[in-house]
């Protein structure tokens, strides 16, 4: 046991030292100790991406695993193994709204994503020194927009790592700003289980390519910090973050949780967390009671998920955030060649394939997968079934198992897929064709 925490808290310092390598590499010094306090841009690019980390008070980092990784740790997009697609939108305080949109698919040994952030400021009176309050001027429009493109992969079977590249826009009354940023990230899995994780992003590493008028700014750097727990075969969730905002010299921690109740045709979820950076809102009145805290819902039907996060901002309000997404295909990795995949199963003189007999990283995950399925929890098991594809395990049992999966999910197309793959691999297997049969046309 002791052996095994060394070996783990020494690959975590090589992770984390490997980052901070690759961004001095790039040109950038992460300012630990700010010249000047509260002297950056683009600001909006610190307003959290999706309903499901939110309503987790954002405690993200280390358990990122879908769509919302394009935001939170690019690192995640190593673990999807389907297409997804997300819209979300942001009631804001004082008028302010924000839009999300966000795409990702399984592409080059891992996942590829593109998202875009859009903050509109809503009506504001033209006001001048004359004119304070604005009366007869008119009024403009601000709106800031973030261009996200995003891969991540997996390096090792338990370190997956990732990265951004952002480009920025911002207008305030004619007046405009753009700069370009990358972010860096990186999750690394403690246990063979894949039940804890420690997740590291550096956000917004970049400059301003041209000011709204003479004096350029840094943007928002944050670096996070986080650690995550899944209990009770992946239904409870725990995430703790610990953030740090060089230009602000100051550092938050986050909190935050998620459990799911699940049937073969839904899932129920059920999120809360705390901020501490809600402090910031207090005003001694009855209204701190909630301050900090996050709430959220969400449920999930077929390839169907609706998430609704609550955040009170004291006296300033309350901010609600809606998101829905959807997922499709990913099955049985379309992007294998037909031909390496029937190479890399081929039998040798004992009968059994070669991935099987050779074992490894993918058996494993084939492994784990297996004990996901026979907990009923059959969408982890599907993601653990293609992580064994994906490093080699190609065998008729794996799709075999996932088709039955996405069959028990309701969703027959993608069944008939996985089956359809398993029987090319094993023609004469009729424990698979009869499965086909019952799937229909």
């Amino acid at each position: 046991m002791k052996q095994m925490v060394c070996k783990n808290l020494i690959k975590i310092s090589w992770f984390l030292g490997s980052v901070l390598l690759i961004t001095s590499s790039l040109g950038w010094n992460i300012p630990f100790c700010a010249a000047e306090v509260g002297s950056s841009s683009f600001s909006f690019l610190r307003i959290g991406a999706g309903a499901r980390p939110v309503g987790m008070a954002e405690a993200y980092t280390a358990l990122a695993d879908d769509i919302n990784s394009i935001y939170w740790n690019p690192a995640g997009l190593g673990k999807i193994s389907r297409h997804e697609i997300t819209a979300s939108y942001l009631s804001y305080v004082v008028n302010i709204n924000s839009g999300y949109l966000g795409y990702t698919q399984p592409m080059l040994g891992g996942g590829f994503g593109v998202g875009l952030i859009y903050l509109d400021y809503g009506e504001i009176p033209v006001t001048t020194g004359e004119n304070p309050t604005g009366d007869g001027e008119g009024t403009y429009r601000p709106y800031d927009i973030a261009a996200i493109i995003s891969y991540g992969c997996s390096l090792h079977p338990a370190l997956n790592v990732g990265i951004n590249l952002k480009g920025v826009y911002e207008d305030i009354q004619g007046y405009t700003a753009n700069g370009v940023a990358v972010d860096l990230g990186g999750i690394y899995e403690l246990t063979r289980a894949r039940d804890m994780s420690v997740g590291l992003t550096v956000k917004n590493l970049g400059f301003q390519t041209k000011a709204f008028i003479d004096e350029k700014h840094n943007l928002p750097l944050t670096i996070d910090l986080g650690w995550g727990y899944k209990m009770l075969s992946d239904t409870l969730r725990w995430g703790l973050d610990f953030i740090y905002l060089p230009m602000d010299e100051k550092f938050n921690a986050n909190l935050g949780g998620e459990y799911c109740w699940r049937s073969k045709s839904y899932e129920l979820y059920g999120r809360l967390g705390y901020r501490t950076a809600g402090q910031d809102l207090k005003t001694d009145s009855n209204e701190d009671i909630l301050t900090g805290f996050c709430l959220g819902i969400g449920v999930a039907l077929k390839d169907y998920q609706l998430d609704y996060a609550f955040v009170p901002f004291n006296k300033l309000g309350y901010v609600h955030r809606v998101s829905l997404g959807m997922q499709w295909g990913g099955t049985t990795a379309s992007y294998v060649r037909p031909q390496t995949t029937r190479r890399v199963v081929s039998g040798d003189r004992s009968g059994r394939p070669k991935a099987a007999r050779r074992g490894g990283s993918g058996q494993k995950y084939y492994q784990t997968g297996q004990k996901f399925y026979k907990q009923k929890k059959y969408r982890t098991a599907i993601r653990e079934y293609k992580q064994a594809i994906s490093r080699g395990y190609k065998t008729a049992k794996v799709y075999e198992m996932m088709g039955y999966c996405h069959y028990k999910l309701g969703q027959k197309s993608a069944a008939r897929r996985a089956y359809k793959q398993a029987l090319k691999l094993e023609p004469n297997n009729q424990r698979i064709k009869r499965s086909l049969q019952k799937m229909g046309k």
